[in-house]
């Protein structure tokens, strides 16, 4: 098996010399909040989904593993489009540093997931597959619990995992007042340094386990979880929860959160193989 996977590392390669890989246009598109936003943008087969891929938490369209994957969608013949989104900064192209002002939240994220949909339905008529990683699959995991999309045919979510705030602190935030001002929090990875309004932290804050299990059941197209058994930003037990009270839940063995390795090429093996069983179905 590791000889397999090392193969087609090198297979791998030698296309991306043969072939250039070059078909990768960099868009940039206005959103309606007036901000300009970019995207990488391949085009593949009409026969086939078109996918959108969404990067974990405050990273870009460049980060691992989804513009990993967008690669291997795209050489496999599908329409990729991998957006950074905004987190409310004009054409972002780095990744947001914890003690930068964050003027996003959950519900402008979710609208740009929505957006990014609805601009690729109009340039195709092929049925659309969400896919994000990490945190941001909460945001997807968002979207299509809100959204009965007839465009969206699947939502796979990879490393799917609940935001890691201070419980003392978000249990002190969720009794304090309504406030427009900046305060430093903790989320994610950001210790006591992430600057945000009460409400913008909140809706991210509150995406805990139970949220997420709920949220899950409440999903308006079919969802798939993809979750690697070596995790080790997960929370303890997060991995076993999920495949009981999620049967959508698949596990690749030896996997991280970020598949990085030989785990990327199981990761691109797993989601091929969503997508073609939507083409039989």
């Amino acid at each position: 098996m590791q000889n397999t996977k090392l193969m087609k590392m090198l297979v791998l390669g030698l296309l991306c010399v043969v072939s250039g890989i070059v078909h990768a246009e960099v868009i940039q598109v206005r959103l309606p909040s007036k901000l300009m936003v970019s995207a990488d943008y391949r085009l593949g087969s009409p026969d086939k989904p078109a996918v959108i891929l969404v990067h974990g938490f405050l990273q870009t369209r460049l980060a691992l593993p989804m513009s990993g994957l967008a690669q291997a969608l795209n050489d496999a013949g599908y329409t990729v489009v991998v957006p950074t989104l905004s987190e409310g900064y004009n054409l972002r192209n780095k990744t947001v540093a914890c003690e930068a002002p964050h003027r996003h939240n959950m519900v402008t994220d979710s609208n740009e997931v929505q957006f990014w949909v609805e601009w690729l339905a109009q340039r195709t008529q092929q049925p659309i597959v969400l896919i994000a990683h990490s945190s941001s699959a909460n945001v997807v995991l968002s979207y299509v619990s809100e959204h009965p999309d007839r465009l969206v045919r699947q939502a796979i979510l990879v490393s799917v995992v609940p935001i890691r705030a201070n419980p003392d602190e978000l249990a002190r935030v969720l009794r304090a007042p309504e406030s427009s001002g900046l305060s430093s929090y903790t989320m994610a990875y950001c210790q006591h340094n992430y600057l945000s309004t009460r409400a913008d932290y909140l809706s991210y804050a509150v995406w805990d386990e139970d949220k997420i299990i709920h949220t899950l059941s409440q999903a308006k197209v079919p969802v798939k979880v993809l979750i690697g058994s070596m995790d080790k930003v997960f929370p303890v037990g997060w991995g076993t929860r999920l495949q009981h009270d999620f049967p959508g839940t698949d596990v690749v063995s030896g996997a991280g959160h970020f598949f990085d390795g030989t785990a990327e090429f199981d990761l691109d093996d797993r989601v091929l193989a969503i997508l073609k069983s939507l083409r039989k179905n």
